[in-house]
């Protein structure tokens, strides 16, 4: 904001102002002491617009998407018809598990399952969206769940859903793998919205460009990255729109939303299509040499796991614990892994194994993590 963009006046300037007019135009003086109730009420009154003088650097800051902040910037984008992605909930799929099937058992709708505790000491927890029955002889059965509350954290890795809290004999739970069915987001920043603001005039175009469909598809909740590869890719007048989201590779329902919003609002003769960004599996290998006199090795370990699962969590905001996260449009640096296990306390060195050298990944690629195998040594 140019400073000289609005003259601010303090109360002592405006006051000096006011009584020079009154005796250019011949005011009894003897109003203008100090003390008195004339001077007083000028006094109250230059001490208001003083504040507003400074109030209007801040009102004309929150007029322009450039610098608007907070609900500010909400009615700013709102005149260019972007809204604020506002937090989802996470759902998806787990797995009940028995050894013994020689009973019918029914688990309610509402019974509740969790994670460990993050690095924070959170437990996240999920809710049973319908009733599941296992029938006789039956082991195995999957249900769909939601997460408490909304937010990115919830989509958590496969196996990291194994806690019961609603208690049910002889039935264990897991999520494996692809296990999330919509990814659960947080509320969108004020620098994600203002860049999809800026670039809101790409979707008035008429021609098939791809700022036209980066724009139209970030729109969707748990979007990431947009990559369009539109030089032909499957032929004669096609272009393929890879996906990036929350947890890495998008889930079929966001894939179908994107492509939904194309076939609705993109070309009527083009062949556009959504794909979801094909997984490079990151396998981490490592080893931790810590201070035995001031830790134990398991909590190093169980420290060390949870910051390299926080290290792929994609879209994430930081938080202020130190941890750096991955990011979609650049190749996975070794650098990530020695700096956020670096600074666990009492950790001394890390010798990394695995990978060995940065990982490259295309633009049609997106880095997943792996198997993960940590060793503490004292």
């Amino acid at each position: 904001m140019d400073e000289d963009l609005i003259q601010a006046k303090t109360e002592d300037e405006l006051m000096e102002e006011a009584k020079q007019q009154l005796r250019d135009q011949q005011f009894p003086a003897r109003l203008l002491r100090k003390g008195g109730v004339f001077y007083t009420l000028l006094a109250l009154f230059f001490r208001a617009l003083a504040a507003l003088y400074g109030l209007l650097p801040v009102i004309v800051q929150q007029m322009f998407v450039h610098s608007a902040t907070g609900k500010w910037l909400d009615v700013a984008a709102r005149e260019y018809g972007v809204f604020r992605k506002q937090a989802t909930k996470t759902t998806g799929k787990i797995t009940f598990t028995r050894t013994d099937t020689s009973q019918r058992v029914i688990i309610p709708a509402g019974s509740v399952f969790s994670t460990d505790p993050d690095l924070d000491g959170n437990e996240r927890r999920f809710y049973l969206k319908e009733n599941i029955v296992l029938p006789v002889g039956v082991a195995e059965v999957e249900g769909e769940i939601e997460a408490e509350e909304a937010g990115a954290a919830y989509n958590v890795a496969a196996g990291m859903i194994r806690n019961m809290l609603t208690f049910v004999p002889y039935v264990t739970v897991t999520n494996g793998e692809n296990w999330l069915v919509r990814e659960g987001t947080d509320e969108e920043s004020d620098e994600d919205l203002r860049e999809r603001t800026l670039n809101r005039w790409e979707q008035l175009s008429t021609g098939g460009i791809r700022d036209y469909y980066r724009s139209l598809v970030e729109s969707i909740n748990g979007v990431v990255a947009v990559h369009i590869e539109d030089q032909h890719p499957r032929g004669e007048g096609t272009a393929d729109i890879i996906i990036t989201s929350v947890a890495g590779v998008p889930s079929s329902t966001i894939v179908q939303e994107a492509q939904d919003l194309i076939t609705q609002y993109g070309s009527l003769i083009g062949d556009i299509q959504a794909f979801a960004a094909e997984p490079v599996q990151i396998n981490i290998d490592v080893v931790l040499h810590y201070d035995s006199e001031y830790a134990e090795s398991e909590e190093i370990r169980q420290v060390a796991l949870l910051r390299i699962q926080e290290m792929f969590r994609y879209g994430a905001e930081d938080r202020g614990d130190g941890i750096l996260h991955i990011n979609p449009r650049y190749p996975f640096d070794v650098s990530l892994i020695y700096a956020n296990l670096r600074t666990i306390p009492n950790v001394i060195q890390v010798d990394v194994l695995q990978p060995t050298s940065t990982v490259v990944t295309t633009r049609r690629q997106v880095a997943v993590l792996g198997t993960v195998n940590i060793q503490v040594v004292a």
